[in-house]
């Protein structure tokens, strides 16, 4: 990276080294341990936080001191870029999204990526196009939060001339806010470029407005200058100039056993790619004419029973034999027919009135169909 780009603040992902982390180390408050020296924005903090870590466990300790401290700690990033992350979530979401195009050709792979990259940056330009505002939408919502948790904390002005630094108190113990350089001792101001909790304490002492001290990278004039540039469009294969030179061909491509595989090789510690969807349950389906369980009537294979009519209700037992007659209003439908205390089966015979004989289900095992 230092050779491509000098100068560039490199980063690491706080994620993958906590799962390489937790692969040797299963501790739970180990486990924590090492957010809790990434979020650490200061440096007395981070160090008391990794002081923590040497008292319950030396090779974590070692573990963790061996990587720079610069490219994994907020306590020792760079104020230069105005961004605080500590994941690389980004490079995550657009591999996701290209996921679907990895399995195509290579012409067809890079045509497919290019015309998502252009749509997205066509979508994102036009969304704040009519906004009206000083900030974008997320830094926006990240300021609002920042007001919100401003009053719990007092602001004493120290008395200087122009009535920039202030002293602020609260919960935790006190910082120092100096409006004019934009800083603040938490150093939340320095690596985000958003007022923090205490600087908004100090600038609503002064009654004005925190967006105006926002660094104007965030800003929706920034974001609109950013999407000024867009992608060329490109003609298709058809339109394109012959040329002298050879064609370039295709590498040979050994074919694996099975499908291809497009989905990542997931951690231990992950969730199961699905599992977060909850799966609609449904009860048991009941056939309405044999009563059992796991098919329908369609699928019913005991076709000699007789259909129940709709709004059929099983009759009350008697005694242990459960045999029982039909009542009037109970078995008229299709399939069987019943008067008072009567049914009419068919048997061997013809059709022979008997009294209803019902088994433990409620049904007849043989009879008539109409």
């Amino acid at each position: 990276m230092q050779e491509v780009m000098p100068g560039v603040p490199h980063r690491y992902c706080a994620l993958h080294m906590w799962r390489n982390f937790t692969k040797q180390w299963k501790d739970k408050e180990l486990r924590g341990a090492i957010w809790k020296c990434a979020k650490s924005t200061t440096v007395n903090q981070f160090n008391l936080a990794l002081e923590k870590v040497k008292t319950k466990n030396v090779k974590a300790w070692e573990y963790l001191s061996k990587w720079p401290k610069e490219a994994w700690t907020k306590a020792h990033f760079s104020e230069f870029c105005k961004v605080d992350n500590i994941t690389n979530n980004t490079c995550e979401v657009f591999n996701a999204k290209i996921l679907k195009y990895k399995g195509k050709p290579i012409l067809t792979m890079a045509e497919e990526i290019k015309c998502y990259v252009m749509r997205t940056m066509t979508n994102n330009r036009l969304k704040l196009e009519g906004r009206v505002g000083i900030l974008c939408l997320a830094q926006q919502a990240r300021l609002e939060q920042e007001k919100l948790e401003s009053n719990k904390w007092t602001s004493h002005w120290a008395g200087d001339v122009h009535g920039f630094r202030f002293e602020i108190h609260g919960p935790q113990p006190n910082v120092e806010v100096d409006l004019q350089l934009a800083t603040c001792s938490c150093r939340f101001w320095q690596l985000t470029g958003i007022p923090c909790k205490h600087a908004c304490a100090a600038i609503s002492w002064k009654n004005e407005n925190p967006e105006k001290y926002c660094n104007g990278w965030l800003g929706l004039a920034s974001y609109k200058t950013s999407y000024e540039f867009f992608i060329q469009p490109v003609r298709g294969e058809t339109y394109w100039e012959p040329t002298p030179f050879t064609k370039p061909v295709p590498p040979r491509v050994k074919k694996s056993a099975g499908r291809p595989k497009k989905n990542r090789r997931r951690d231990a510690t992950e969730v199961p790619a699905g599992s977060g969807k909850v799966k609609r349950t449904l009860p048991d389906f009941q056939c309405t004419r044999c009563g059992s369980l796991g098919h329908n009537t369609i699928g019913c294979r005991n076709q000699r029973v007789p259909i129940k009519p709709k709004r059929w209700k099983p009759p009350t037992t008697i005694g242990t034999n459960q045999a029982t007659t039909a009542t009037e209003g109970q078995g008229s439908g299709r399939g069987w027919t019943c008067s008072r205390d009567l049914v009419i089966i068919l048997d061997a015979n013809g059709f022979v009135p008997l009294d209803l004989i019902l088994d433990v289900n409620g049904l007849m095992p043989f009879g008539s169909y109409f």
